[in-house]
């Protein structure tokens, strides 16, 4: 599997800069403070006008747990569609019932309406109750890739999790390491297997260094390694 960055982006201005980059994908969403939502409908159209790079957009209505109303549900749908209709790459969505498994049923009815559109599984995730059967349920859904941190609060404190995720899963699904990744640690994280990898525009464009590279360039210099 080709090495993989996709950056997190908060608002159009950090997708404008981060489409200069090497970057692989963009996420878009809104609100760092609470892991982050579905960006404003303005900020959607104005961070596909920014760059070229393949944009995804975050479908969560609210922070919190990741077990919605059927008007939270009938929310989440009506967003994707505004994603279709203008021109976004992909969605990153996840959906969990009460007993800490995939919700399958809506989660089936994501993908159908989804489509073409490719699909991220979030950092729900990480608080499934069975990792390697929500691997298999992701995998019977469609889901092309499941962002997560190995269930620990970090990519670094769960890369073991990761690692048997990536064997477990074999190719089927792309995993990828997301929650604390930077610079400093993505030789690690890229020595004990992970080639995919989720940073935060937050955290690597902070005010100091707002228009520098050089974070971003750091870990793409690791993952551009040829394993």
């Amino acid at each position: 599997m080709k090495n993989i960055l996709e950056i997190a982006c908060f608002d159009a201005t950090h997708v404008k800069q981060i489409s200069t980059t090497k970057t692989d994908r963009i996420e878009l969403c809104s609100n760092v403070n609470v892991g982050g939502v579905t960006p404003d409908y303005d900020d959607i159209i104005l961070a596909r006008k920014n760059t070229n790079l393949p944009l995804y957009i975050m479908i969560r209505p609210r922070g919190g747990n990741f077990i919605y109303s059927s008007n939270e549900l009938e929310l989440m749908k009506a967003d994707i569609a505004f994603c279709k209709k203008n021109n976004s790459n992909g969605v990153v969505f996840g959906l969990l019932n009460e007993n800490g498994n995939i919700d399958i049923e809506n989660t089936a009815k994501f993908v159908e309406i989804s489509k073409p559109l490719d699909i991220t599984f979030h950092r729900a995730f990480d608080v499934c109750s069975n990792p390697f059967k929500a691997i298999d349920d992701l995998i019977s859904l469609g889901i092309k890739r499941v962002l997560t941190s190995g269930q620990k609060a970090t990519a670094v404190e769960g890369k073991f999790l990761l690692c048997d995720l990536i064997k477990y899963a074999n190719g089927r699904i792309e995993i990828m390491a997301g929650g604390g990744v930077n610079a400093e640690n993505a030789t690690e994280l890229f020595d004990v297997g992970i080639r995919s990898f989720h940073a935060s525009a937050h955290k690597l464009l902070d005010e100091k260094m707002i228009s520098d590279e050089a974070k971003i360039n750091a870990i793409i210099n690791v993952i551009s390694r040829v394993s």
